[in-house]
């Protein structure tokens, strides 16, 4: 193989660079997103379900931009996270829901847990911010490993 072909070859792979880095860092944050939901879900308070069920992974950016969010959207979720610090107010909205989770648990008297509620706060769980912090080295193999597949494709592989 002369010179210009050789040439030739490395400019079209590298042409062929951000498509397949792409792809493979795709295949990879999904994963990876799939793994980290259920390690928060498996961290998560359980109630009905609901909360569990909202967290969701999301891959946005492109090439070497990219960007995974795992995360929910319901207040009870945010809740769990946060915590919710003594003295408060409770939210007009969540009144109905702690009447509902109170039946379920068997309470009868709603006024005096919201009460207590009151007084004590909820403690925060972080189910997110500890699963972050559990699983770095998870994070940073996944990652490795899109780019080694995005390698092993350049160099003729896959």
């Amino acid at each position: 193989m002369g010179l210009v072909n050789l040439q030739t070859v490395i400019a079209k792979d590298l042409l062929r660079l951000p498509q397949i880095l792409n792809e493979e860092l795709d295949k990879s944050l999904d994963d990876l997103g799939d793994k980290l939901v259920d390690k928060v879900r498996s961290k998560m308070r359980r109630d009905t379900g609901r909360g569990q069920a909202s967290v969701k992974a999301k891959v946005t950016g492109r090439g070497l931009r990219k960007r995974l969010d795992v995360e929910s959207k319901l207040v009870q979720v945010a809740v769990d996270e946060e915590g919710r610090r003594p003295g408060a107010p409770m939210p007009p909205s969540q009144a109905a829901r702690l009447v509902s989770w109170a039946r379920r648990k068997g309470f009868t008297n709603t006024f005096v847990l919201a009460r207590s509620i009151g007084k004590k706060g909820i403690r925060a769980n972080r189910p997110f911010a500890r699963t972050q912090k559990e699983e770095r080295s998870l994070m940073t193999r996944s990652v490795q490993a899109g780019l080694n597949r995005a390698g092993n494709r350049l160099n003729g592989g896959a």
